[in-house]
């Protein structure tokens, strides 16, 4: 039981850190950001930082971590075994769980570099299932898939997530099975 508070305790002051990073990365880069201003932010002791932390670009280190490791747990799932179901099903999961806290994920976007972090994971990811790099017409609709995928997440974040990820995923799985251009 006390482990448990415990746990609870540590997962809630990370969090207040992180939301008071991401809120701070949207007002300067990161590099002027103190660790004593972040928590003063947070409300949270010094220490306890550094209990968790390195520095702060550990602690977006980390941050970023977890966001990729999630995304791979999601491809994993929807790929092992070999997919019996649209990528819809992947998109909507992705999409689903980033609305669950949209507000943390617009502002974490919006102020690293994660994005070309995720396209690269990405792109490592499908290789390694389809095992074919040497394929140039598979590298290329691959390369085209993510690179449009991780757009539709930059365009979300940019319009502060005002938008519905399911649909732009209804959206993404119409290109990849009709086609670019439609009723247009």
């Amino acid at each position: 039981m006390q482990e448990e508070t415990q746990d609870r305790r540590i997962k809630r002051t990370k969090m207040l850190l992180q939301n008071a990073l991401v809120d701070l990365m949207l007002e300067k880069a990161v590099g002027k950001i103190s660790v004593k201003e972040l928590t003063q932010k947070a409300d949270v002791n010094r220490s306890t930082f550094y209990l968790h932390y390195l520095d702060i670009y550990d602690m977006l280190e980390q941050m970023e971590n977890e966001f990729v490791e999630t995304i791979q747990g999601f491809f994993h799932d929807f790929f092992t075994p070999l997919p019996t179901s649209m990528p819809l099903t992947l998109f909507v999961n992705i999409s689903e769980w980033l609305e669950q806290d949209k507000e943390y994920y617009v502002k974490l976007l919006r102020g690293s570099a994660l994005e070309s972090r995720i396209r690269d994971e990405f792109l490592t990811l499908l290789y390694l299932i389809f095992l074919d790099e040497e394929s140039l017409d598979l590298r290329t609709r691959v390369n085209f898939t993510v690179s449009g995928t991780v757009g539709v997440l930059r365009m979300w974040v940019m319009e502060g997530g005002n938008i519905s990820l399911v649909e732009l995923s209804e959206t993404i799985d119409d290109i990849l099975n009709n086609g670019m251009i439609q009723d247009y």
